[in-house]
């Protein structure tokens, strides 16, 4: 048994990269942590990284609430290369862990 659900890269024809499931996920499990630096967006390194990605066609911060962004650009995992959808297969769930913002990734129907 393995604590993430068991996801992988994949090249899509006009979206980038994505996640693809290599087994059933059932609704409500538990996929992953979205793992990257945690910072203010308004704080001086908040600044600095949206002046470096200002022109990207592809970046990856995920912002949570008060003002805070997730960037695993540098220090991340593959839950970077979740697509965003229209029809979304999943949601975030927020908690924090000694004063650290993390986000979790659930299934939102089988996938």
């Amino acid at each position: 048994m393995h604590q993430n659900a068991y996801v992988y890269p994949v090249k899509t024809k006009n979206k980038g990269w994505g996640l693809a499931a290599g087994e059933l996920i059932k609704e409500g499990t538990f996929i992953m942590q979205y793992v990257g630096e945690v910072f203010q967006v308004d704080s001086e390194i908040g600044k600095k990284r949206l002046e470096r990605y200002k022109n990207s066609t592809c970046t990856y911060m995920m912002r949570t609430e008060n003002g805070e962004v997730i960037d695993p650009t540098d220090y991340g995992n593959i839950a970077r290369f979740i697509n965003h959808s229209c029809d979304p297969n999943c949601v975030t769930r927020k908690w924090t862990v000694f004063k650290e913002t993390s986000v979790g990734i659930f299934a939102r129907r089988d996938i």
